[in-house]
């Protein structure tokens, strides 16, 4: 994955020793990227609630089609670093239509344009 050309990104893998790259939520446009059955799915912004920082909000959720995503987060800020962010604990729930939800305990850094 790469940076987008404007706003932040934040990529999130799983708390495990794997560390599995598992979603990348972007700013601008707002959207979560996954990978739902082998395919690259980009979602929506639905709604938000909460000050996280570097334009992300404590919890967020995306919706699309039959696929829900909430994505809870705290971000940390370094003054020195003004254009990138830590994500030490979240959390990423996936709703799927007539499916089992999943929640998946993340962390992340976050890098801005």
């Amino acid at each position: 994955q790469r940076l987008p050309a404007k706003g932040c990104a934040a990529f999130l893998w799983t708390r495990t020793p794997s560390m599995a790259l598992v979603a990348m939520a972007t700013t601008d446009p707002a959207t979560l990227r996954l990978t739902i059955d082998g395919k690259v799915a980009d979602i929506p912004i639905s709604a938000q609630n909460g000050i996280g920082g570097l334009g992300y909000s404590q919890i967020t959720e995306y919706k699309s089609g039959g696929t829900a995503a909430t994505l809870q987060v705290t971000v940390k800020t370094d003054a020195s670093s003004p254009k990138s962010g830590s994500i030490a604990d979240a959390t990423l729930r996936i709703d799927r239509a007539g499916r089992a939800s999943v929640v998946i305990p993340v962390a992340g850094a976050i890098g801005c344009a």
